[in-house]
């Protein structure tokens, strides 16, 4: 070969390189440059993983914010309003959840949660059923079709009547000996019974079951929460 076929084969394979990407800076040094740039001081920096930084674009705060995001920091302030300390105090971790309570999984149906219980009736049969949480319910509430597995009679049931948006309808209420929800039980648990064809297939756990219990219910974690009160 040439020596100008040599050189032009070697600039045309230097033409096609390109040096590797830089990998992602730790967060460390992120912040130690970004320190040095803004002329803050970093306190606490053993705190710190060997975690990448994350995107961080905006003004200062705003990118100590997103690189920060992982761990709980104290700014403070020097003259004329500039960060002159970053102190990284810990980092975050979700606390436990307080064990004097039961946290009760539900499945979101729109707006609405809806819960797994075992209801046990005269009988003494445990029935499981799917429950609406409903705090405008003054009972819980069961369509007529569920009297018998549980081992109502219509004999031994009181009357009474249920307001509805649009009617008065008759019900015909009981006691349920335990309503078990996610491992804890309420004993003597008023039920109304209201015709099938007016409930379409809805069964809602209301304020006899409700009021046993400070209750609560977690939208972000879809969970009802129980404590004994």
């Amino acid at each position: 070969m040439s020596l100008s076929r040599s050189i032009a084969a070697f600039l045309i394979g230097l033409c096609c390189w390109f040096p590797p990407a830089s990998p992602a800076e730790s967060l460390r040094s992120t912040l130690k440059a970004l320190a040095q740039q803004e002329g803050f001081r970093i306190e606490g920096a053993d705190q710190l993983g060997r975690e990448r930084a994350a995107a961080a674009e905006g003004e200062l705060p705003e990118r100590l914010e997103a690189l920060l995001k992982d761990y709980n920091y104290l700014l403070t302030y020097g003259t004329g309003g500039r960060i002159a300390t970053v102190r990284i105090t810990s980092p975050k971790r979700p606390g436990p959840k307080p064990t004097d309570r039961a946290y009760v999984q539900t499945t979101r149906i729109g707006g609405h949660h809806q819960i797994a219980a075992e209801l046990t009736g005269p009988n003494g049969d445990r029935v499981p059923v799917e429950l609406m949480v409903d705090t405008g319910a003054s009972m819980v509430v069961l369509p007529e079709s569920m009297m018998q597995p549980l081992g109502f009679h219509a004999a031994n049931l009181g009357s009474g009547t249920s307001q509805t948006a649009s009617d008065t309808i008759a019900v015909k209420v009981g006691m349920l000996d335990e309503v078990r929800v996610g491992g804890v039980t309420a004993r003597e648990v008023h039920v109304s019974f209201i015709p099938d064809d007016k409930l379409k297939g809805t069964k809602l756990l209301g304020m006899s079951f409700l009021n046993h219990f400070k209750f609560s219910l977690d939208d972000d974690a879809n969970e009802l929460i129980l404590l004994s009160k």
